[in-house]
């Protein structure tokens, strides 16, 4: 029996997410299922466990690259794109020193702005991991982080499980 390659083409309905889930046999996932929705179907990508992961990162880098390609916009990076920037230098000027007592610690206060690059960024778990990286590395007593500013991408909604529920409006 021999097979020919088949082109199968079909437009994917971008108002409906893909979903993926584990095909089990026993207790071992051996295949992931990816179904995507297209306008009255349902396609059905059947993936080799092992290969599944890579295999997507080569999907998005691929879509990553033919979207820039096609509209120019210089923002939509593959993770190894990303990852080519030089890192943030810093040269500290000198500074003041700041003495205290054990009753009364000096306090010294920094405000810092940094612009943090992505693919897909959540403000509420970035400003969580800010938090916690201060907290680890100084003895804080007080911080405060902006709710972040979208500089340039996208803004798709809420991030509920990192920003809570959406406030309430005022009834009338």
């Amino acid at each position: 029996m021999t097979t020919e390659a088949t082109d199968i083409r079909f437009a994917v309905d971008t108002e409906e997410m893909p979903l993926s889930y584990p095909e089990w046999r026993g207790q071992v996932a051996r295949r992931l299922v990816v179904e995507v929705p297209g306008q009255h179907l349902l396609v059905s990508l059947v993936l080799p466990i092992e290969t599944a992961r890579e295999w997507a990162g080569e999907l998005f880098a691929g879509v990553a690259s033919a979207y820039r390609e096609a509209t120019g916009d210089a923002h939509a990076m593959s993770d190894e794109e990303v990852a080519g920037f030089p890192r943030a230098g810093y040269d500290p000027p000198p500074g003041i020193h700041v003495s205290g007592e054990e009753c009364s610690p000096a306090r010294v206060r920094f405000e810092v702005a940094f612009d943090v690059l992505g693919l897909s960024l959540s403000t509420g778990r970035l400003r969580a991991a800010i938090v916690t990286a201060l907290q680890e590395n100084f003895q804080t007593d007080h911080i405060r982080v902006s709710d972040g500013q979208p500089i340039t991408g996208i803004v798709t909604g809420l991030n509920l499980a990192a920003n809570g529920p959406p406030p309430r409006m005022p009834e009338v």
